[in-house]
């Protein structure tokens, strides 16, 4: 088995990658973990994404990541008390 891309690969996969996203435009890119990267290709009715790991593969994907749940705040800084002195007050400003 092959353990790393070669400038050969490296064209010959943007050649077949360039027929898919060509129309498409770079919506975000996600950094997976040190090395590998998920880019989101799209259009209004279309979307792509590519996986890259460095120097070692480069694909087109349509698994989808599940996303974190939102982040609540919980405990004293849930709410912020209506006393609470206002950073805009002009106090500060001369």
């Amino acid at each position: 088995m092959k353990q790393r891309f070669s400038s050969l690969d490296v064209r010959v996969i943007a050649h077949e990658l360039s027929k898919s996203l060509v129309t498409l435009r770079l919506a975000n890119i996600y950094d997976l973990s040190t090395r590998i990267f998920l880019l989101k290709f799209q259009k209004p009715d279309h979307r792509e994404q590519v996986l890259i790991d460095s120097g070692f593969r480069c694909h087109l994907t349509s698994f989808s990541r599940a996303t974190a749940a939102p982040v609540t705040v919980r405990g004293p800084t849930a709410e912020v008390p209506s006393d609470a002195p206002s950073h805009r007050s002009g106090a500060d400003r001369h």
